[in-house]
């Protein structure tokens, strides 16, 4: 479950990374969108938290996946490496 949820997060984090250049400008859509995924779920509270806290080890996962990408400019292909870091660095700080 973290693992897909993780790579949907990644993959739009990753659109606004390419076209726009800033990661963070999918942050918004990101929570939204863990919003209403955790909502189904009986303590829609409690699962936010436990897949947020889950889900930057997975972004990451999907950051290093993308990134091997022979497609993509060398130049872009750091980037998401780079962001694979941050997530691992912050989602340690989250628990």
């Amino acid at each position: 479950m973290a693992f897909d949820v993780g790579m949907v997060c990644w993959e739009l984090k990753h659109a606004f990374l390419w076209r726009t250049g800033n990661p963070f400008n999918a942050e918004p859509f990101i929570r939204h969108f863990l919003k209403r995924y955790t909502a189904r779920f009986g303590n829609s509270r409690q699962a936010f938290r436990n897949i947020t806290l889950r889900t930057p080890f997975y972004m990451a996962l999907t950051e290093l996946r993308i990134a091997r990408n022979l497609y993509l400019d060398w130049n872009y292909r750091k980037r998401p490496v780079h962001e694979a870091m941050e997530c691992l660095r912050c989602g340690l700080k989250l628990e």
